[in-house]
């Protein structure tokens, strides 16, 4: 008895019903070649039934894969070859075992890719499930593609960029050598690259990126975010929650965040500038500047070789630099602000009788400027400390009224050679918050706002 005949359309189109059952598929559909360049071009398409809710796995592969959603309760996966061979002959035997190898279990389809790969043979694999479905996708050497998904997303490549768009679940990804970018996720995002930049907006809940090579490009976030690169920049723009970013060889900027907790950017070889922060900030690098403007909350800022400054922020300041000048201005907080090497000057925006707001300026080697408002309550304790230089050279000047004492001690080879203390006492307005000035080899300003 004859077979029926079944036509090269039909050939084309596999259509399986999941039933709980195992099946495995390989080869049943075949494919026509068709010239195209040097070579030779095949498309193989298989689809199945599938359940809401269901998973997808794409293993062992190499070739690009997009991952896409429709309304549909099915899985399309179409494959596309471009095989580079002189002779159709050859193409078709390359075809033959290029199939995938497809078995289906429950709400599960797994698609396997061909036990050994050829070099000259490139294919690209699209993929279409219904909306909400999970999928779990590795290839060796391509680019990954996914867009309007609902569910569980595992995606990693050895060498291709990597595309997300409006998607909703839990999300990993990662690839070897390639970029990243992430956009309208809602859901926890973990996401790392080893060489390139990673382009992140308006994601959510919590989201987790690294890059071993590359920037990071942050834009209208929420939830909580860490961000991490070892050898580039950092610009986040307008964020809502917890914010850590972390670089080891670049530059860091923070522009119109809320914090929720704290906003936190270190670096050990860039600079620094924050804007328009809503929520408390700690700042640190090892090798450059800190700036920050318009703070509503409060400051801890650290470098050891650079300078800070500060403008109109709300809250307390705790600044630190190993080799720079520190500058505050507008604050409405305590102050705590000291240097190794270089001036400090500050200025108060208003006396503040429920806070506390006592001022502690400290250098190794520089002037201290202090500017209170007329009606500012304090107590000052003020100390210039002279060596090796000639102690007429230094002097505390105050616009409040105020009470200095120079205690001189003779030395060195000549008679103008003097060393000591210059020390001043004042209880500004009756006294009140403790105003504590100390330097060596410097000059101590304190002005009227």
């Amino acid at each position: 008895m004859k077979k029926p005949f079944m036509n090269a359309a039909a050939a084309l189109l596999v259509i399986v019903i999941i039933t709980g059952k195992v099946a495995v598929f390989a080869g049943e559909n075949t494919a026509e070649l068709t010239r195209e360049g040097k070579g030779y071009k095949a498309t193989k398409i298989h689809e199945f039934k599938a359940k809401v809710n269901g998973k997808i796995q794409l293993t062992k592969i190499t070739g690009d894969v997009t991952i896409t959603s429709w309304n549909n309760n099915s899985v399309k996966i179409i494959e596309t070859l471009m095989i580079n061979s002189y002779t159709k002959e050859e193409a078709q035997r390359v075809l033959e075992d290029y199939t995938l190898r497809i078995k289906t279990q429950d709400d599960l389809i797994i698609a396997e890719g061909p036990e050994s790969y050829r070099g000259y043979v490139n294919v690209k694999y699209s993929v279409t499930v219904p909306m909400k479905f999970s999928a779990e996708v590795a290839t060796s050497g391509g680019d990954l593609t996914a867009d309007s998904l609902n569910g569980d997303i595992h995606l990693k490549t050895s060498g291709g960029d990597v595309n997300i768009a409006d998607c909703a679940g839990n999300l990993e990804i990662g690839t070897s050598g390639g970029t990243m970018e992430l956009k309208r996720i809602k859901g926890t995002l973990d996401a790392s690259t080893s060489g390139g930049d990673i382009m992140c907006l308006e994601c959510g809940d919590d989201i987790e990126l690294k890059t071993s090579g590359g920037d990071l490009d942050l834009r209208k976030l929420k939830g909580n975010i860490y961000a991490k690169t070892s050898g580039g920049d950092i610009h986040v723009l307008e964020v809502e929650g917890k914010c850590v970013v972390k670089t080891s060889g670049g530059e860091i900027r923070m522009n119109r965040i809320t914090a929720k907790g704290k906003a936190e950017a270190y670096t050990s070889g860039g600079d620094i500038e924050v804007s328009t922060i809503e929520g408390n900030v700690e700042l640190q690098t090892s090798g450059g500047e800190i700036s920050g403007i318009s703070v509503n909350g409060n400051v801890i800022a650290k470098t050891s070789g650079g300078d800070i400054t500060m403008d109109n922020a709300k809250g307390n300041i705790v600044i630190y630099t190993s080799g720079g000048d520190l500058k505050v201005t507008g604050a409405e907080g305590f102050v705590e602000a000291s240097t190794s090497s270089g001036d400090v000057e500050v200025e108060i925006a208003k006396s503040c009788p429920k806070k506390d707001q006592h001022q502690t300026l400290k250098s190794s080697g520089g002037d201290l400027e202090l500017t209170l408002p007329l009606d500012f309550q304090g107590t000052v304790h003020a100390l210039i400390k002279i060596s090796g230089e000639d102690m007429d050279d230094y002097m505390i000047i105050s616009e409040f009224p105020i009470e200095i004492t120079r205690n001189v001690k003779e030395g060195g080879s000549t008679k103008w050679y003097k060393s000591g203390e210059i020390t001043a006492e004042a209880a500004i307005n009756g006294g009140g918050n403790a105003i504590t000035l100390e330097t060596t080899n410097g000059n101590i300003y304190i002005k009227k706002r």
